[in-house]
């Protein structure tokens, strides 16, 4: 694997019906364990994986705002997010 692969990281969440999020890889809740970066971004931690889960602090913002729409809403309530190192 290159090394500019190496630094490109998929991180995969999924809005809960009962307001959490879940992690894309397993489907479990993601725990908030606190912010970064001035509150920019947010930290989460999957207890199934064992992997920490960084998104930007818009995308959980966004998926909020898809979850108030309602289940009518023309849009998913997840989100795919590219990292780059």
């Amino acid at each position: 694997m290159s090394e500019h692969a190496d630094a490109l990281r998929a991180v995969n969440v999924q809005r809960a019906h009962d307001g959490g999020l879940r992690h894309g890889r397993c489907g479990r809740d993601l725990d908030y364990r606190g912010s970064l970066n001035g509150g920019r971004e947010l930290a989460f931690y999957c207890q199934t994986c064992y992997e920490h889960v960084t998104l930007p602090q818009f995308v959980v913002a966004r998926l909020l705002q898809v979850m108030a729409a309602g289940p009518d809403a023309p849009r998913a309530a997840h989100a795919t997010v590219v990292r780059v190192a």
